[in-house]
């Protein structure tokens, strides 16, 4: 699957430049910001490619607002700007951006910026998030999610189900014991095997529509698997 990135930018050389630099990837362009919080409501991207100077704003306040919603914290954020005096370069960074790039820009040197950012990305991030098919558990946000058509729906686990979720898949068709569980996930609680029994059904209830199911071992105890 392609790396999602968003492009904010209301011109059209620049959209037609970063579009044709950046076509090994999944480009969506916003030409407003209206329409990039529209995009960020509904989808987690991978990197933000994000003008200052746009028809309904400013690009910095916008993302000083928007760098700690769910779909942006963490992602990595480059300001693509003609702005280019060092007052705006350092309240880029002070919002939290990756990195500042000045228009006119050599397409080429966007494309090492943007690679070098999504690597960095990618390995910050790479213990903090798990993959199994369609369903994502991504623990930084403490969320999990089916990814429909590129969208992240997500499935409303409580903390306890994240961490039950976490310990099934990290190890895909071992079998847990309610014994293991009580100990990995409430530690010394005092809980009993009935109220294992019972997140366990509710978080195989909010899974049941991805690619992974929890089956039942009997008398042994519970197992994540793919689904066939």
């Amino acid at each position: 699957m392609r790396q999602k990135i968003l492009c904010v930018e209301d011109e059209q050389l620049f959209q037609a430049m970063i579009r044709e630099t950046l076509r090994d990837y999944q480009v969506t362009m916003a030409r407003s910001l209206s329409e990039a919080k529209s995009q960020l409501e509904t989808t987690r991207f991978d990197a933000i490619i994000l003008d200052i100077l746009l028809p309904d704003g400013d690009g910095l306040k916008f993302w000083a607002q928007m760098h700690n919603s769910p779909n942006c914290a963490g992602v990595p954020i480059m300001f693509v700007t003609g702005q280019t005096d060092i007052s705006n370069k350092v309240l880029a960074f002070s919002v939290g951006a990756d990195d500042f790039i000045a228009k006119p820009f050599d397409p080429i040197e966007l494309k090492i910026r943007i690679e070098r950012r999504l690597k960095t990305a990618e390995r910050a991030g790479s213990s903090n998030s798990f993959r199994w098919g369609n369903l994502l558990l991504d623990l930084t946000r403490q969320k999990a999610f089916h990814v429909v058509n590129d969208k992240e729906v997500d499935l409303m686990l409580t903390s306890t189900e994240i961490k039950i979720l976490h310990l099934f898949g990290k190890r895909l068709d071992q079998v847990f014991s309610r014994e293991q569980i009580l100990t990995e996930v409430w530690g010394n609680a005092n809980v009993s095997d009935r109220t294992v029994d019972s997140h366990v059904a509710h978080l195989r209830s909010k899974i049941k529509d991805t690619d992974v199911e929890i089956q039942t071992m009997k008398n042994l105890g519970y197992y994540l698997k793919k689904k066939s």
